[in-house]
């Protein structure tokens, strides 16, 4: 779903999940959604994202796996999501 950009239904399952579930899928396998969906230039779902986090999560995110969703919103060209991450 992030990693498509749809939004409609990230926001769907959010409203269906309960914290704990929210806190899990944020968090999985290295907070994949947030990476996908920067590596695919989806602003409005890593926004969504970042607000569904606290301080410590969105750092965690940034720092996944070396920083990749950063590098790869780099090499595929997307500025909207490098000025967003900066």
């Amino acid at each position: 779903t992030a990693a498509n950009g749809h939004l409609n239904i990230l926001e769907r399952l959010y409203d269906w999940m309960d914290e704990a579930q929210v806190q899990a899928a944020l968090q999985a396998d290295d907070y994949i959604a947030f990476r996908s969906a920067a590596a695919n230039g989806h602003l409005n779902i890593l926004e969504r994202l970042y607000g569904w986090m606290d301080e410590a999560q969105q750092h965690k995110a940034l720092q996944a796996d070396g920083y990749v969703a950063f590098r790869l919103a780099v090499a595929n060209g997307h500025l909207n999501i490098m000025v967003y991450l900066y």
